[in-house]
C-alpha cells in the first residue's frame, strides 16, 4: 500500500515538475509597454521601414493593433491603393509585411521579433 502512494505522489510531481517547465518555456515574453510600442514604431518609421498591407486584410489589422494608440507613429502603405509604392516587393504576396531595403520580414510578427529583426 505505501510503495502504491509513492509510485501516486511520484507521477504528480513529475506531472507538476513537467507543467512549469512547459510554462516556463512556452510563456510569451514581456508585453511592451506604450512608452517601448511608441519607441520601436518611431524607430521603425526613422529607419524607413514601412509596414505594407492591403484592403480587407486581418492580418494587416492585427499587426497595427498590437502597437495600441503607437500605431500612429507607423509608416503604413495600402497596396490596393499606393500600388506604385509596393512595386519593389513585387514578389511579395502575403500581408502583411515590412519592407526594409529590398527584403521583406512577412507578418504578423510579434512585436519583440520586430524589434530583434530590425535592430530597433
Amino acid at each position: 500500500m505505501e510503495r502504491k502512494y509513492t509510485i501516486i505522489l511520484s507521477i504528480i510531481a513529475i506531472a507538476l515538475i513537467s507543467s512549469l517547465i512547459f510554462y516556463s518555456i512556452s510563456k510569451p515574453k514581456t508585453e511592451l509597454t506604450l512608452k517601448d510600442k511608441e519607441d520601436l514604431a518611431k524607430c521603425l518609421t526613422q529607419k524607413g521601414i514601412l509596414l505594407y498591407g492591403t484592403i480587407n486584410c486581418p492580418n494587416c489589422e492585427v499587426q497595427k493593433e498590437e502597437f495600441d494608440e503607437a500605431a500612429q507613429y507607423l509608416s503604413y502603405v495600402n497596396c490596393y491603393i499606393e500600388e506604385e509604392k509596393c512595386a519593389k516587393y513585387s514578389k511579395q504576396k502575403v500581408y502583411p509585411f515590412w519592407g526594409m531595403d529590398e527584403t521583406a520580414i512577412v507578418g504578423p510578427i510579434p512585436l519583440d521579433k520586430l524589434k530583434e529583426k530590425t535592430n530597433c
